[in-house]
């Protein structure tokens, strides 16, 4: 949660090369260091051939928390797994304070509904969106 600096080149080297088991928490830790190195991994990692990885990366740019992730979570409505559009739906609520329905079952036709509901609140309000802070861990 600290984002300490002096483990980001080892932690960007794991995501790019280390064990799948490791690479999900990583990709999920890298929002906290809000660097554009660690964002562009969360958004290369959107494109991952593995559903894991979009999921993780999607809950890392939650945690950057910052008002450019909203786009790329939005366009993440569209994936085909319905699990990674409910994570993308999550993250979006979780930045943003606004709360928009979609089941567990995420079908298609309620992704795009949710999808065209984003697209338009953003449309709306992404001039003045400022993204609530996040609030804090305290697990430790």
């Amino acid at each position: 949660e600290k984002g300490d600096p002096s483990f980001l080149p080892a932690l960007l080297e794991l995501a790019a090369h280390g064990p799948a088991g490791l690479r999900g928490d990583v990709l999920r830790a890298l929002g906290f260091f809000h660097d554009s190195h660690a964002y562009q991994t969360l958004f290369d990692n959107l494109h991952s051939a593995d559903p894991a990885d979009r999921m993780n990366a999607i809950l890392g740019l939650k945690s950057a928390g910052a008002k450019e992730v909203v786009p790329a979570l939005i366009a993440m409505l569209n994936d085909p797994d319905p699990t990674v559009r409910q994570v993308a739906n999550f993250a979006l609520q979780g930045v943003t304070g606004h709360r928009v329905g979609l089941s567990s079952s995420g079908s298609t036709a309620e992704s795009v509904r949710a999808f065209n509901h984003w697209h338009v609140w953003w449309r709306q309000n992404g001039a003045d969106f400022v993204p609530k802070k996040p609030t804090a861990c305290r697990d430790w």
